[in-house]
Order: structure tokens, then C-alpha cells, then sequence
């Protein structure tokens, strides 16, 4: 009775010790076969900063007194005052200082005469660009004065 109780001890250990080694191989094999979890993160992906700044589109280049300007002019179609038969013709777009590229928004006018009249809205206070054209084109160059309050500046606007 005592062999036969050893020789089922040894079996049983031996079953336990293959079933053991059985189940080891097989969660070696499953980690093999997964794919490695990445972390995921709901945090957005921070963004490379850019070396150059951005360009915005412009038909005129120019200066404020020293200062490089380039500025997108968008000439509406004209409209005729009735009785006088003056020609207004206004204008929107936005100008920028080439050294910081931000665009600060404009609207004004235009007349049949070559005169211009320009508005930017800033937070510092109203810009006035008040000019004549410099060339024979409708909507060529101008050239004149640009002022924020009691300060004044000439402005050169030459189209592209």
C-alpha cells in the first residue's frame, strides 16, 4: 500500500510540475504574439514652434516713416454719389509690419481722383492713412500721411 501511495504522490507531482510548465509556455507564447500596449495620453500632441513666421498675402509693400509695411488692399466696384457724380470706392484688407507679421484690419475708402482714405481700428487708438496716388493708375501707388492721434507719419504704399 505504501508503494502504491508514493507512486500516485510521484505521478500527481509530476501532472502538477507538466501542467505548471504547460501554462508558463503558453503565457510566454501570448506575450510574444501581443502587440505592445503604448500609453495613451488625452493630452494634445504639442506642436513643433515654427522658425519662420508665416507671410501673409499683400499687393502693397511700403514704409511708415522707417518702418516696412506690406498690406492686402481689396478695391470694391465703385459706387456713384448722385447729384455731385463723385465716385467712392470702397476699400477693406489689412496691413502688417514686416517685423511682427500681424495683420491689423483697415477699411476706408478710395475716390475717382486718386485719393485714398484708410481706417485701422486698434486697440491703442484709431490709424488714419490719408494719401493721393503717385502714379496715373486708378489704383496704383499712393503716397501721404499716416496719424495716430496727434502723431503723424509719412506713408509710401507702391502696389506689386
Amino acid at each position: 500500500m505504501r508503494a502504491t501511495g508514493i507512486i500516485l504522490f510521484i505521478t500527481a507531482t509530476l501532472i502538477v510540475v507538466s501542467c505548471d510548465s504547460e501554462t508558463k509556455e503558453a503565457t510566454t507564447e501570448n506575450k510574444l504574439q501581443e502587440p505592445e500596449k503604448k500609453q495613451v495620453s488625452d493630452a494634445p500632441e504639442k506642436e513643433t514652434p515654427k522658425k519662420e513666421k508665416e507671410q501673409a498675402p499683400y499687393n502693397y509693400s511700403g514704409t511708415i516713416d522707417k518702418f516696412a509695411i506690406r498690406a492686402q488692399l481689396d478695391f470694391q466696384e465703385a459706387e456713384h454719389e448722385e447729384g455731385s457724380g463723385a465716385i467712392r470706392i470702397p476699400v477693406t484688407g489689412y496691413y502688417y509690419y514686416e517685423s511682427t507679421g500681424i495683420k491689423i484690419p483697415l477699411e476706408g475708402e478710395a475716390n475717382g481722383i486718386g485719393m485714398i482714405f484708410l481706417t485701422a481700428k486698434t486697440s491703442g487708438g484709431n490709424e488714419h492713412f490719408d494719401g493721393e496716388g503717385t502714379t496715373n493708375e486708378q489704383l496704383g501707388d499712393y503716397k501721404g500721411t499716416w496719424s495716430k492721434g496727434k502723431k503723424q507719419l509719412e506713408f509710401v504704399l507702391k502696389s506689386k
